[in-house]
């Protein structure tokens, strides 16, 4: 029920719009004034879902923004915030393959890395696919980056972000990546570089 209010669908505001401005007009060219006032509750009730759910941000767009925010802070180099958004104990694997960094401290040795020896640059999300069960939301990406050393040629990437709820918060607990390019398990996993 939370969801209808915090995250509403577009259509159940304009339905309840559509249905106040109904009643308000016919309420007061017939000059019912329980029928127009009806017609004034449920308009306002539309507006009221608009503004809750545009003001309240629920569990699953927060944990958007912030993976949002972690892929920005790697085109920014700001390794500083990307630490603060993963828990400390978050693992970065690839599908199908081994567990390549067992920390948040390696993640992020990893990305500073990586970021350097491919020359990342001009990092773009191409789509968002959120999905929330109970105290998990998953969220798969597919980014789209071009690097030095590929020629400036962009390379598109798939990756997935698990969000645990761990009490009042949410901790980013796990990071898969799903393919690099064609690449998928163990030959994806070759591209990671040591955290060192």
């Amino acid at each position: 029920m939370s969801n209808l209010l915090f995250n509403a669908p577009w259509w159940l505001p304009t339905l309840l719009i559509g249905v106040g401005l109904i009643l308000f007009w016919n309420g007061n060219r017939r000059q019912e004034s329980r029928v127009r006032n009806v017609g004034l509750v449920v308009l306002l009730a539309g507006v009221a879902v608009i503004t809750v759910s545009y003001l309240v941000d629920t569990d699953m767009e927060k944990a958007v923004k912030e993976t949002k925010k972690l892929v920005h802070d790697v085109e920014q180099r700001d390794w500083a915030d990307m630490k603060r958004i993963l828990d400390p104990a978050a693992t970065l694997t690839v599908l199908g393959d081994q567990q390549i960094y067992s920390s948040r401290d390696e993640i992020v040795k990893g990305a500073q890395r990586g970021v350097d020896r491919y020359g990342v640059k001009n990092i773009r999300i191409l789509s968002t696919t959120p999905e929330q069960t109970d105290t998990v939301i998953t969220i798969t990406m597919t980014i789209y980056s071009e690097h030095e050393a590929t020629m400036g040629h962009p390379i598109t990437t798939t990756w997935q972000f698990m969000w645990e709820e761990t009490g009042k918060d949410w901790s980013l607990k796990s990071i898969t990546n799903l393919s690099i390019g064609n690449l998928t398990g163990s030959q994806a996993g070759r591209q990671f570089p040591e955290p060192k």
